[in-house]
């Protein structure tokens, strides 16, 4: 109805997601108009909507033209205009909208001394706003300036407006599956509305964007209709409190029943050399293998700790639907280590931004500098180098040496000017010598990298070398490394949405609201970045980045440093992370307290600590401190590191391991913290208690079982990078190499029993926890534990598998007891395998896919059968009079398929 008003503007106000941009875009289809979108922000100036003399780049020194802005530019074409976060404009913006929005519409610009008249037949101007108590910088606009406008105010969508607009967008999808998707959104809606709970972090809000969201993670399930799968992940992960996380879930098994069940959120991650799987989640990977370079930071191995899978998964998601992630969490609790995690996992570049409250739309998507030739020349370098590692990464495999050192040698001596010129200060005159030395030295290494062209991409060589030519001659024409002219120098925003690589913004709630929400049009679906700040092209064209298919977004906030507005939290999947429990003598559930010990020993161990009742007593002495410490902040896991850096680096100078562990945690735990002297002397006390208490345990010699299991317990980036498929079977065997090590110390050992069958799992301390089952003695556990292991088998690896296992073997002293173990466990090893490899067709996925997905659909009962057969294999291959097998009294109400089988071949039972 307020379009019925001619020249006159419409004015929409509503929360986050109600559909106020939807609402404009949708019209405009609809009645045939096109739509230029304005964000505007703090710090948005009217040059920037109507136009600017800005440098040409590429002419000579000085020059400017005029280039029209956005809104002059629609304004020309008879285009429908939004403007968006209308009450995050400046006032100087405000006031120059007036003429244009007033009898008159028209708008003068000075710089041209011409004025503009709307087209009132086909231009029309809207504008968005969320209400001012939202915050974000967002202000009151004056009386003058809203009677201008026709204000509609927007109503949060009801449930049956829900309904309507779910149904009618995703007729796909079953219409009572919807209807039960609306009602939980609506109950949350109304809980979180009574305060109920989700006080702390809020105000949450579910609406229409988050049943999108939802609805459109089925595609991740290769069509299954499960909502339990990913509803964690979109609907509670964003809770800061375990027990309303929990109150979620509970909520929707009410409403959607055993139909739907939930799907665990701990998978086992699993890759191969094209995807890495975490759970129904899958997300390709880009290595170093088939040409490519890997992207991983060698000097920054990072262990996939079992804390941090949930998180994990749920981050998987919203990379694999494109989905802006938001990280929430107190310091130290793992917000960059998990997404770098991801990024090394998948093979992608992980560059970031550091942001300050400082920070302008300047640092975020570049601006206009002095051209800088030595710059063009530096970034041909970075290219060349990648490409430099590659061919003769190349050369090296195939034995080529002299290849390989020729090209080395020569870039060797190329780097070697650049290293120069940075060290040493020049005159102009020298520099542009030195650079033009460059040029020729890089153009050598160009040469010799053309005759192998067909190694290292040859249209990316021959676009290095056409921009060589090019700066060659403007190198030579100018006489100058910067000649005055101007050029855009992209941000490295800009650079990632290019070049496809993945970028988190660090601390983003320290950004001005102003100049985050620039990127309100990236964010939407298919959203594009306008770089209205570098002007219209000579063309008229805006300068439009579209994202590279695998660039992705994430930010990280501190909570305790203030908050976003909810508008941008709306746009994104928050997700909260907790903080690693390292003091693990707190109640926890089983799982919680089995996976954050192992995360700290791997983390410990990976930092030097090989020996396991060293790790065990820095977490005591810490577990010890933190109890001491109510009251005030707790120490977390950081000062568990810094005090094990501390003990571990003056230990390896020689001095005595006890003195430098109570001196390291002496120095991080009670020095370096302001407190009282009473206090302090009570975080003393303790300290000395806990360091008599793991004396023993730091200068003892003795055997832990623990350390059977070496690297295996964990898996590594840096490994998973070389070899993901041998990385990945090493971590899924982990226990049969602890076995294999326990049975070698066994063997080599003076002081331990010799008698194999008196050891049992719970002598592995990482299964202490739950006393289920730890009574079982590990040599009748070992069909078991090689069926385990080659249930996580492809058709590719399992020659692999077995070949693993007969290293394990082969390396380990033998006894007669022993040989005749690790005959038994080769003999069982080989029978999978000569059933698997009949059985299973080409892949390189695991051949039961119930360890990919937990969802409940599918026809399992190939796997069920090839389950079988391996067992009455085994049975059949094995000497049934051996302890190893049937030495034990069946429990005929939890017989096992192997007790059957071998019952069934000796005639106990009938089939």
């Amino acid at each position: 109805r307020s379009l019925q008003i001619p020249s006159r503007a419409i004015l929409l106000e509503g929360s986050p997601g109600v559909g106020k941009t939807s609402i404009v875009t949708a019209l405009a289809k609809a009645t045939g108009h096109q739509v230029t979108r304005i964000n505007l922000s703090e710090q948005t100036d009217i040059s920037d909507l109507f136009g600017a003399d800005l440098p040409v780049e590429g002419a000579k020194g000085g020059t400017f033209a005029w280039r029209d802005g956005p809104f002059l530019k629609a304004l020309k074409q008879g285009q429908w205009i939004l403007l968006d976060e209308l009450n995050l404009a400046s006032q100087s913006v405000v006031e120059g909208l007036n003429s244009v929005l007033d009898h008159r519409g028209e708008i003068f610009v000075p710089e041209l001394g011409r004025t503009f008249h709307i087209k009132a037949d086909s231009t029309r101007l809207f504008a968005c706003q969320n209400p001012q108590r939202q915050g974000g910088a967002r202000k009151g606009l004056p009386l003058s300036f809203l009677n201008r406008f026709t204000q509609v105010f927007m109503e949060p969508l009801s449930k049956d407006d829900l309904l309507v607009i779910v149904r009618g967008t995703h007729p796909e999808v079953d219409s009572e599956l919807i209807k039960k998707m609306v009602e939980l959104t609506a109950q949350l809606n109304d809980m979180t509305k009574t305060g109920s709970w989700g006080s702390s972090g809020g105000p949450f809000e579910w609406n229409l964007r988050d049943l999108n969201f939802w609805i459109e993670s089925f595609s991740a399930l290769d069509g299954h209709q499960n909502p339990g799968a990913f509803v964690k992940t979109i609907y509670a992960d964003r809770l800061r409190k375990s027990s309303e996380r929990q109150d979620v879930l509970d909520l929707y098994e009410t409403i959607f029943g055993p139909e739907y069940p939930l799907v665990s959120d701990n998978p086992p991650v699993i890759l191969n050399n094209q995807n890495v799987l975490i759970g129904e989640v899958s997300l390709s990977r880009t290595t170093s293998n088939g040409g490519k370079d890997s992207s991983v930071d060698s000097s920054n191995t990072l262990l996939v700790l079992r804390h941090q899978i949930s998180t994990l998964r749920s981050l998987a998601l919203c990379v694999r639907m494109g989905w802006l992630s938001i990280l929430v969490g107190d310091s130290y609790c793992g917000k960059t280590s998990v997404l770098n995690t991801l990024a090394h996992l998948a093979g992608k570049k992980m560059c970031s931004i550091p942001v300050s409250s400082a920070m302008d739309t300047t640092e975020l998507l570049g601006g206009f500098e002095q051209t800088d030739y030595g710059r063009h020349l530096d970034s041909l370098y970075q290219k060349v180098h990648a490409i430099v590692t590659r061919v003769a990464r190349f050369h090296s495999l195939q034995a080529n040496f002299d290849e390989a050192h020729r090209l080395l040698q020569v870039w060797r001596e190329s780097n070697l000017t650049t290293n120069q010129s940075c060290e040493e200060v020049f005159t102009l005159d020298k520099a542009l010598l030195i650079t033009k030395k460059r040029i020729e030295n890089l153009r050598r290494v160009l040469n010799i990298l053309s005759q192998t062209e067909h190694r290292c991409n040859g249209r990316s060589l021959s676009r290095i070398v056409t921009t060589l030519n090019e700066l060659s001659e403007n190198v030579e024409k100018q006489s100058s490394l910067t000649a005055g002219n101007f050029e855009w120098v992209d941000s490295i925003l800009v650079k990632c949405l290019e070049e496809g690589n993945w970028l988190v913004v660090d601390n983003v709630n320290l950004c001005s609201g102003a100049v985050l929400d620039r990127l309100n049009g990236l964010l939407e679906p298919d959203g594009v970045l306008v770089l209205g700040e570098r002007g219209i092209r000579p063309d008229g064209a805006e300068v439009v980045i579209k994202p590279h298919k695998d660039f992705r977004i994430f930010f990280t906030l501190d909570p305790a440093r203030g908050n976003i507005s909810r508008a941008m939290r709306n746009r994104g999947i928050e997700i909260y992370v907790e903080r690693l429990a390292s003091d693990i003598s707190l109640p926890q559930v089983h799982h919680s307290r089995f996976s954050s010990r192992l995360d700290l020993l791997s983390l410990l161990r990976h930092m030097g600590f090989t020996s396991s009742a060293q790790a065990q007593a820095l977490l005591h002495i810490h577990s010890k401190l933190t109890q001491q410490c109510a009251g005030y902040e707790s120490p977390h896991l950081g000062y568990l590191m810094d005090a094990a850096f501390l003990t571990l680096q003056n230990w390896k100078r020689g001095q005595h391991l006890v003195s430098v562990t109570e001196n390291a945690f002496s120095d991080v735990y009670i020095k370096s913290r302001t407190m009282s002297i009473e206090q302090r002397l009570k975080l003393t006390s303790a300290l000395c208690d806990a360091i008599s208490d793991v004396k023993s345990d730091l200068t003892s010699e003795s055997v832990n079982f623990m350390d059977c299991f070496g690297d295996t317990i964990m898996l590594q980036t840096l490994k998973l990078d070389e070899n993901s498929v041998f990385e990945c079977l090493k971590h899924q065997g982990g226990l049969i190499h602890a076995v294999m090590n326990l049975f070698k110390m066994v063997t080599l050992s003076d002081t331990l029993s010799k008698n194999l069958s008196s050891y049992t799992l719970s002598d592995f301390e990482t299964l202490n926890d739950n006393n289920s089952g730890s009574d079982h003695r590990i040599l009748d556990t070992l069909p078991f534990l090689v069926i385990a292991f080659y249930s996580f088998a492809s058709s590719n690896d399992v020659d692999l598998r077995h070949a693993w296992i007969q290293h394990l073997a082969d390396s380990s002293p033998k006894t007669g007891i022993t040989q005749m173990i690790y005959d038994k466990i080769l003999l069982i090893s080989d029978v999978v395998r000569g059933v698997l490899k009949t059985g299973l067709p080409s892949s390189s996925l695991p051949w039961d896919p119930r360890h990919l997905s937990r969802l409940p659909v599918g026809d399992y009962s190939l796997q069920n059968r090839l389950h079988a057969l391996i067992c009455y294999k085994i049975v059949q291959a094995c000497d049934t009079d051996e302890s190893t097998l049937s030495d034990r009294k069946i429990n005929w109400k939890s017989i096992t398929i192997i007790q059957y089988s071998n019952a069934i071949k000796k005639g106990l039972i009938s089939d």
